[in-house]
């Protein structure tokens, strides 16, 4: 039951999280310094692989308690849910695979969360912030089933989450249809598929990311926090590189997207990443100084919950969670004077892809449980072997079981009789 508590915990405190980082984000983005917008996306993606590192901080002070305390809280752990994977310290993990596997992790999340960012900040709408959440629990349904079926772990999908997935991608059908039909932005075909394009491109990349954790972190009981710690050092490194790079890298203004891709000085000079006239806008706002300062506080928390999440939920419930966030910040962003400056608007199609997220979310958390035994593929194989091992293993207090033991009671006697 803690472990349970512990999770619906978890949930709630990544969707605050991870909606106040939203909020936040789009606030620094509106901020003007030296007459230019703070617009750094590389950076701002810096700074969150910065704060990923205190992860390894909050680690060496857990590790702290006495082996007695650490080794009574994981058998407790046990005995309340068995499914919950604990690390067990007494395995000494390769300290190669631990940087082999945090290394392509982090390079996976750094090339997915820019090309999302970029994606989003050609777009108008929140159409494509649906997609994203749709994409990811998608692509990590697909994935699960067929290693499960590769390794035979499972022969086929539970009849809910299959039902979910069906109209997860109705609702990922309305969202798509919702940034052609009635979008008062009018955008092109062009201004479409591109950011669609890259935006799965970049959910492939970080669904690989959200399985390697699952799969590393359960399979070779690294700690969840040294994983992302060591996440955010490599992504650091990484990324410091990148913006080195891109500085060097001018824009060509005539180029379509320029404007939504690069960063620009007061000069008017584009870059594909001005780093340097960054800090400069933050010295001459203090504003914005505050703003990545509590962004990276959130960004810490919320990363540490995230990869928590997929420790003790897996990688799938990480992803419905993502739609649960989105949910939250489309309602916010249809509030009137925030939907002004946002340039959001109230779609039809949105509301009623919101409700099949909805119904979808229900599916995938089993609160609408299908009777796989009442489905038309079990009463087709009622005769086989399966099903009436599932009769036989049925609750005996079942209705419908207890009619079936007294027809075949009636029909026994019969034949003793003849």
């Amino acid at each position: 039951m803690k472990a349970k508590i512990k999770l619906i915990l978890l949930l709630i405190s990544y969707v605050i999280s991870g909606a106040s980082i939203t909020f936040i984000s789009k606030f620094l983005y509106k901020q003007e310094s030296i007459g230019i917008h703070f617009f750094h996306d590389w950076l701002i993606t810096l700074f969150m692989f910065f704060s990923e590192m205190f992860a390894l901080v909050v680690y060496y002070i857990k590790n702290r308690k006495s082996k007695s305390d650490a080794k009574q809280e994981i058998d407790q752990a046990k005995s309340d849910d068995k499914l919950l994977v604990t690390e067990n310290e007494s395995k000494q993990i390769p300290f190669k695979k631990i940087i082999f596997f945090t290394m392509i992790a982090s390079f996976l999340d750094s090339f997915a969360t820019s090309l999302g960012d970029i994606s989003l900040n050609i777009t108008r709408g929140s159409y494509l912030i649906f997609l994203k959440s749709l994409f990811l629990i998608m692509i990590i349904f697909v994935c699960s089933w067929i290693k499960a079926k590769k390794y035979k772990k499972e022969k086929k999908p539970i009849t809910d989450h299959m039902i979910g997935f069906v109209v997860a991608f109705i609702a990922l059908i309305l969202f798509i249809l919702s940034a052609f039909i009635g979008n008062k932005n009018n955008d092109e075909f062009i201004d479409f598929i591109i950011p669609f394009a890259m935006m799965l491109l970049a959910m492939i990349l970080q669904s690989i990311q959200f399985l390697i954790e699952e799969n590393k972190i359960r399979t070779l009981m690294i700690h969840q926090f040294v994983f992302i710690g060591f996440e955010g050092v490599f992504g650091f490194f990484f990324n410091i590189v990148m913006c080195i790079i891109f500085y060097f890298i001018d824009c060509n203004p005539e180029i379509k997207y320029a404007d939504k891709i690069c960063s620009k000085d007061n000069n008017g000079n584009l870059k594909l990443e001005n780093s340097i006239f960054a800090f400069k806008q933050i010295y001459e706002n203090y504003t914005i100084l505050i703003l990545l300062i509590v962004l990276m506080i959130f960004i810490a928390v919320y990363n540490m919950i995230s990869i928590s999440i997929i420790k003790y939920g897996g990688a799938l419930t990480r992803g419905l969670i993502e739609n649960i966030r989105t949910i939250v910040i489309w309602i916010f962003f249809l509030i009137p004077w925030v939907s002004d400056s946002l340039e959001e608007n109230f779609n039809w199609f949105r509301l009623v892809g919101v409700l099949s997220i909805i119904t979808s979310l229900l599916f995938f958390f089993s609160v609408f449980k299908i009777d796989e035994k009442k489905t038309i593929k079990s009463k087709i194989s009622a005769l086989s072997f399966s099903s009436i091992n599932e009769i036989s293993q049925s609750d005996p207090n079942d209705e419908d079981d207890e009619s079936i033991t007294k027809d075949d009671n009636d029909n026994l006697n019969e034949l003793e009789n003849k």
